[in-house]
């Protein structure tokens, strides 16, 4: 189903203080061929087919008809906020398609008033505005579950991956004589310090964030694996002594002997992530570079 106006091929810019209208056709392209309320059970059944797997992607179409320079630059900035705000909206994963049509619809309207070249005024500079107050409706209505939906999750994963970790520590506990529980526990410190830092580190979401809600695009089973591999990697730094840290009470000379300090190591890779990350690797270039 298509839902668009026709539209002349022309449109007229006036100086700043006159009449003014749209440059650009706006047309909504809808992925829904069959009716919700048909009858037929046979049509039914292709159509909740087509609800969970075809109606994910609304189109808002702003074809500009006329040459770029004639184009106002507010009907740019308006026409370039109208792609990204739909592109967001339709590649979020986390919002329902009811949700999507209604805010893609609302966006539709929007563009119309301050692009189409059917009205016979444009406003780009309101058009702006509600783009901005949709954004924000946007957001102040789904960042919450989708946030509460990351950190269940990165808690499920968490929970799974020290199962594993377990396992693994329980059956190769006695393997060449290497006690693994010790990188155990700060493998189980790192999924804790990955879950908790996840709440610190986004009090609120942005609107941006409600479709990459972590700039590296890491799924949190990935994220949960690299920091406790990380982890693991320092806790092996730390028990050659190829480094040594020694604030307040925590001291590497007694992660050997003390579950606390390890769980403590493994917490801390998780919570920060990427500067402590960044310092073993350069500490691996030195290294490197003096062999």
């Amino acid at each position: 189903m298509t839902i668009f106006k026709k539209n002349k091929n022309s449109c007229s810019i006036k100086n700043s203080g006159e009449e003014n209208k749209g440059c650009f056709e706006v047309k909504f392209n809808v992925n829904k061929d069959i009716d919700d309320n048909e009858d037929n059970w046979i049509k039914q059944f292709y159509n909740r087919i087509l609800k969970k797997y075809k109606k994910t992607e609304l189109e808002i179409n702003c074809i500009p008809k006329v040459s770029e320079r004639l184009i106002q630059k507010k009907q740019k900035e308006l026409y370039l906020m109208v792609e990204d705000t739909s592109n967001i909206i339709n590649s979020s994963k986390s919002i329902d398609y009811k949700s999507k049509y209604y805010y893609m619809d609302k966006l539709f309207y929007i563009a119309i008033a301050g692009l189409s070249i059917e009205a016979n005024e444009v406003y780009p500079d309101l058009s702006i505005k509600m783009v901005n107050k949709l954004k924000e409706e946007i957001r102040l209505r789904e960042s919450s579950a989708i946030k509460n939906n990351h950190l269940k999750r990165l808690g499920m994963v968490s929970i799974f991956y020290i199962i594993i970790g377990y396992i693994i520590s329980y059956y190769l506990k006695n393997f060449n004589n290497i006690d693994l529980f010790q990188y155990f526990y700060t493998y189980v410190g790192s999924t804790f310090g990955t879950w908790v830092s996840f709440n610190a580190r986004k009090i609120d979401l942005s609107f941006e964030e409600l479709t990459l809600i972590e700039k590296d695009g890491l799924y949190p089973s990935i994220r949960i694996i690299n920091n406790g591999l990380w982890s693991i990697i320092i806790m092996l730094f730390i028990k050659t002594e190829l480094i040594s840290i020694s604030i307040a009470g925590f001291n590497t000379n007694l992660i050997n002997k003390n579950i606390q300090m390890q769980i403590i190591l493994g917490i801390v890779v998780g919570l920060v992530e990427y500067p402590i990350q960044q310092k073993i690797f350069n500490k691996a270039n030195s290294i490197v570079d003096k062999l």
